[in-house]
């Protein structure tokens, strides 16, 4: 069975249930570091070929600011990626829950077994303000606490865990 929640994926069948959330893009942060990133291209160009037109001869100063150029363009390149194809994953199946944040599908993923949750609740990003109708959905364990769907919808949120929640249950 397929649901679509406005902004999530979410396919439950006999293997599981799976959701996928792209993670909100920041179209401001978006535009300023692809400007950004035409001035990084040009200086970085311009220290490289300094660099082999001197003979690979460099003074400290220079290969400090080359080498922090370099990590900070890394840094907004894969800034830039996140902010496009990131993706926030939730799969459960054979009793076992795999958070993942991706992107291309290459990340980093926290497993545990369902039994170890203590409790699936919504935690609202602000509380004090009615009209910031977002929140994200937290899996309590008795060692960590996991974090879902940053600034999701709290109605989507909702449902999303009651899915989840009747996924995490012990077959019988």
């Amino acid at each position: 069975m397929n649901y679509k929640i406005k902004t999530a994926n979410v396919r439950q069948d006999f293997n599981g249930l799976y959701i996928s959330i792209p993670v909100k893009k920041n179209l401001f942060m978006l535009l300023f570091f692809m400007l950004w990133l035409i001035g990084w291209c040009f200086a970085e160009y311009h220290a490289v070929t300094d660099f082999i037109n001197e003979n690979y001869k460099i003074d400290t100063f220079e290969l400090c600011w080359l080498v922090g150029w370099t990590i900070g363009g890394l840094f907004v390149m894969k800034t830039i990626l996140e902010n496009l194809f990131a993706k926030e994953q939730l799969e459960i199946k054979d009793q076992q829950l795999c958070i993942k944040n991706a992107i291309f599908c290459l990340g980093v993923s926290e497993r545990l077994t369902t039994h170890q949750i203590t409790e699936i609740k919504l935690n609202p990003i602000n509380p004090q303000k009615a009209q910031d109708k977002t929140g994200k959905i937290l899996i309590i364990t008795p060692e960590q606490t996991f974090k879902f769907a940053h600034s999701f919808s709290l109605e989507e949120a909702q449902c999303l865990i009651q899915l989840i929640n009747q996924s995490a249950a012990p077959q019988k």
